[in-house]
């Protein structure tokens, strides 16, 4: 039996773990990806283009091509839509079983199971309810349909079974899949990697708020490996690929502080390829930096959102002080270590006074990199509610937020449509650019001309190509903002996909290096 991933964007470890329980149990897995070049996520969001070369139903007669047993998608918001089109075109020329898993099944179950195209979901960690599923359809094809974590339609009712609980020993998995991104990923780069699974926060606008709530255990919600566990993959995925870095995706790397230290201690002798690693800035101490750094820690991402302490505690439930954020900048910027910074223009802060208050603490604490987003709204997140209720949202627009209409947190999120915000907030997208990339007598010069007014007339391309790519090879950090330079060779590598429909890819047979683990 064939299971064919079909997938977009990006590497997902989520993806890489399912097949590699499968591939342990013998059965055949395939990756089937589309770059989604020109209508990504992120900057290059031109719709026409995908429409020109017809991306989508050349994509579904790849699919057709590999003759798949099962198409399991694993889905969240931003390819929710495409992924219902791809099953449905698909579906319409061959008889093959489709699941759909992943966060954005986890908040809206009960309207994913409508599609007439879905013919299964998996609430909860999928890796154990896909495989048993593969397992019912290749004994006769009569599904058992008491599979813990399935649902599905039964006599025109949706049926959706008890969750099972959290898998507590990470450390019992098989090492995640890379075989199946070989032809996609540039490895040699960098290599994506959890040591663990979950976060010990609670922000309103995240979807781990849906994604904890359906467990039994959901207590147990924050899980690591052992630390001999993480260190005896990447030492393995060192030997493989030889990568120059690792980017460490953990939600929260820097909570479990004796996991952390140890990690720490042994990964220099033991592994010792560059990282980057997450981190919240009311954890984190200026020790955590300093042990960080010397395990050979290059850069550390932090979340912020927002600069208004009311708004970021009240309406976000996030609790650190922008004393804290600028203490872990200056902590950093001490020890030599890059910082990323996230930060979401949020409707109730579409003006000039929020947006300037930001501007002047970027400016007078700068981090390495300013990563800037628009507010998305995630199906079954608190933030949701108070946008209804402070008329921030109207109701007409949750089937929108259902079907992802509006995911495009790069290119203007929730304000596309909004032409007056748009222009406020791309003028200060711009500026807060700017501000970070020249010296500081600069900045406090293009405050003085208003230059956050005028900033969005700047090809905003060509500016974060000059800060992300250009500016660091004059650094004697040649890795130090290393993702736009992923993605720009991302378009490189794929531009025969998008332009020519020429896909790659290769088999994963079962019992190979991928299935290795404990």
């Amino acid at each position: 039996m064939k299971i064919v991933f079909p997938y977009t964007g990006a590497e997902n470890m989520g993806v890489g773990f399912l097949s590699a329980v499968l591939r342990r149990h013998g059965y055949e897995t395939q990756l089937a990806f589309e770059p989604s070049l020109f209508d990504d996520t992120k900057f290059l969001h031109i719709p026409a283009i995908p429409k020109l070369f017809n991306y989508n139903q050349r994509f579904a007669d790849y699919l057709i091509s590999l003759k798949p047993d099962v198409l399991a998608f694993s889905v969240f918001t931003m390819n929710y839509a495409w992924a219902l089109e791809i099953a449905a075109k698909v579906k319409e020329k061959m008889d093959v079983v489709t699941v759909f898993g992943g966060v954005h099944v986890q908040a809206l179950p009960e309207r994913v199971l409508i599609h007439p195209q879905v013919d299964f979901i998996i609430l909860g960690e999928g890796e154990y309810p896909l495989l048993e599923l593969v397992q019912s359809l290749e004994r006769d094809g009569a599904v058992d349909r008491s599979i813990l974590n399935l649902g599905y339609v039964k006599d025109g009712v949706n049926v959706i079974n008890p969750v099972r609980p959290l898998e507590e020993d990470l450390d019992t998995l098989p090492y995640c899949d890379r075989e199946i991104f070989e032809h996609c990923e540039d490895y040699g780069d960098s290599i994506l990697y959890m040591c663990g699974r979950g976060c010990g926060f609670h922000c309103t606008f995240c979807a781990n708020q849906s994604k904890r709530s359906v467990f039994p255990n959901k207590k147990k919600w924050l899980r690591m490996q052992s630390v001999d566990r993480s260190l005896e993959e990447l030492r393995h995925l060192r030997d493989t690929y030889h990568p120059k870095s690792f980017l460490i995706i953990d939600d929260v790397f820097v909570l479990n502080k004796k996991w952390m230290r140890e990690f720490c201690e042994r990964y220099p002798a033991e592994v010792g390829v560059p990282f980057q690693v997450t981190g919240y800035p009311s954890v984190l101490r200026e020790e955590d930096i300093r042990i960080l750094k010397q395990a050979g820690c290059f850069y550390l991402q932090v979340g912020i959102q927002s600069l208004n302490p009311d708004n970021r505690r009240k309406i976000l439930k996030r609790f650190e002080t922008n004393e804290q954020l600028a203490d872990c900048i200056k902590w950093c910027r001490n020890e030599g270590m890059g910082i990323s910074v996230d930060y979401i223009f949020f409707p109730w802060e579409a003006n000039e006074e929020d947006q300037l208050a930001a501007a002047r603490f970027f400016l007078e604490h700068t981090p390495t990199r300013l990563a800037n987003f628009y507010l998305t709204y995630l199906p079954g997140t608190e933030i949701i509610h108070y946008a209804l209720e402070h008329g921030y949202l109207e109701e007409s627009g949750l089937r929108d937020i259902e079907m992802g209409v509006n995911a495009h947190y790069h290119a203007g999120g929730e304000f596309q449509s909004q032409k007056e915000t748009m222009k406020l907030l791309n003028n200060f997208y711009v500026f807060f650019i700017l501000i970070i990339m020249f010296p500081k007598s600069v900045g406090q010069f293009l405050f003085r001309i208003r230059a956050y007014r005028y900033a969005r007339f700047l090809p905003k391309i060509l500016i974060l190509v000059f800060k992300e790519i250009i500016l660091p090879l004059f650094s004697r950090d040649s890795i130090e903002t290393p993702n736009f330079k992923k993605y720009v060779k991302y378009y490189w590598l794929h531009l025969p996909t998008a332009l020519f429909g020429i896909y790659k890819g290769k088999s994963g047979l079962p019992h190979d290096r991928s299935s290795r683990g404990t």
